[in-house]
């Protein structure tokens, strides 16, 4: 008889995917609980719908903190709601709250979850871009309850991962990698490389992503913990419009005028959801590319490549992009400029990015990729993690004298773990139909899942 923890926000979909894996538990005889900051409490057949700020308040701040492995500002982190570690501006968080009052939240939810933790088979969640999911997390973990997170990727339409660990990582990804590499030989990677290219197909569209369900979340907003504050909001829509001009002042590079050697750094969007709950201390990415610039050879510069769909000025915020011209050898590339165009160009060395899924792109290129960052295939020897500036000097040294080569053993490995750990699911991303439609078609598969694998290994 599993009970099943999941976690509201301000958005009321997430209220009803909980509600649709009631009823796929329900033959198991499970129960749904979901633990929110807006609402009423109810009971309704094996769905219960808890409001955690009506609980009990047992645990302090202080011994809430002495029971998770890390601190919790890492999840408050996470919130865009509570805080900008983006831009670290005064107006880049959507609500406006108080040091006192991010605490006090903070508080009512963790003693929800450890209310309930104990009684708790596993949590199911799509994304820790909010306070509540990396801190149900870190407590989950501490109790030992499984806890999944659901990945999409543009590679399987009929599969996706679950991220069961810290740093967005499968363990059941890793389990395969570390069977897999030790296995393999060079000779099976023209055939794995072949057939996961082939596998690439663009994301459809959610359907019933119009006005109304934008108008519909901004008024469920209101009547949550992420109330927006106008002032903010206001402040950030000058700053976007103000900046689409102020980016013709800065230092761009035309494909004739990209330099003999170059790395290319390609930018996440920001904020980024996946960093923030990995790698928060680099989520203004300036900084990494500031330790990059002072640590490339002489001679090797540094391109900043905006993430599809993103606009210098109107998306990424244009004081971070004068910060980064600043660097003598740093620019920036014009956003309709494709990544194709760089692996393709020999005098592109390498390409870096945090955690971004491009990495996997590079090396099936042949194109040497930093990962500086944690993530789901992160584990693989394909990649370049420096483990300081040091090393990351002499890996660029490497590559520029034409000492290094890419694992094609670990790249098979790491393609064929992903392939492998892929759970099958009823929907298609081709055409994924609604958000809820979609999302909801994966959970009968998240509950087989765990029933097949509950100490979270590889299975087959």
């Amino acid at each position: 008889m599993p009970n099943v923890l999941f976690l509201g926000k301000s958005d009321r979909r997430i209220e009803a995917w909980a509600r649709a894996h009631a009823r796929v538990v329900k033959g198991d005889n499970g129960h749904v609980i979901f633990l929110a900051l807006y609402g009423e409490n109810y009971t309704q057949d094996n769905f219960t719908f808890v409001n955690c700020c009506t609980l009990p308040q047992q645990h302090p701040l202080t011994e809430l903190q002495e029971l998770v492995p890390a601190s919790i500002n890492r999840a408050i982190a996470c919130d865009r709601s509570l805080t900008d570690y983006t831009y670290s501006t005064s107006y880049g968080s959507y609500s406006n709250y108080r040091s006192e009052q991010i605490e006090q939240l903070v508080g009512v939810v963790g003693n929800a979850l450890l209310h309930f933790m104990p009684q708790i088979d596993y949590c199911v969640d799509g994304l820790a871009d909010n306070f509540v999911t990396p801190l149900a997390f870190q407590i989950a973990h501490r109790c030992k309850v499984k806890f999944y997170m659901v990945r999409l990727w543009h590679y399987w339409d009929q599969g996706f991962h679950l991220v069961d660990s810290p740093g967005y990582v499968s363990k059941v990804v890793d389990d395969y990698y570390r069977r897999y590499y030790p296995r393999l030989s060079q000779s099976v990677y023209p055939r794995v490389r072949e057939d996961f290219e082939r596998a690439r197909f663009s994301i459809g569209a959610f359907q019933r992503e119009n006005w109304q369900l934008r108008l519909q979340i901004v008024r469920d907003k209101f009547f949550s913990y992420e109330r927006p504050s106008a002032w903010h909001f206001l402040q950030r829509r000058h700053k976007r419009l103000v900046g689409r001009f102020g980016v013709r002042g800065l230092r761009f590079v035309t494909p004739e005028q990209r330099p003999q050697q170059y790395i290319v750094f390609a930018l996440h969007v920001m904020p980024e959801a996946s960093i923030l709950g990995t790698d928060p201390d680099i989520a203004d990415q300036f900084s990494l590319i500031r330790r990059m610039s002072l640590n490339v050879p002489l001679g090797v510069k540094i391109l900043c490549k905006a993430h599809p769909g993103e606009r210098f000025g109107r998306d990424i915020d244009i004081e971070f992009l004068r910060r980064i011209c600043s660097l003598h050898n740093v620019s920036l590339v014009h956003e309709s400029e494709r990544i194709d165009s760089f692996l393709n160009d020999s005098r592109c060395v390498a390409v870096a990015t945090i955690n971004g899924s491009v990495a996997l792109e590079a090396v099936i290129k042949e194109k040497p990729c930093f990962l500086f960052g944690k993530g789901i295939f992160a584990i693989a020897e394909c990649f370049l993690k420096p483990r300081d500036d040091e090393q990351f000097f002499e890996q660029v040294m490497q590559i520029v004298h034409g000492r290094y080569s890419i694992d094609k053993v670990a790249l098979a490995a790491i393609i064929l773990s992903l392939k492998r750990a892929a759970i099958p699911g009823s929907g298609s991303l081709k055409a994924p139909g609604s958000w809820l439609d979609f999302y909801s078609s994966l959970l009968p598969s998240i509950h087989r899942f765990h029933k097949r694998s509950p100490d979270g290994k590889a299975w087959s």
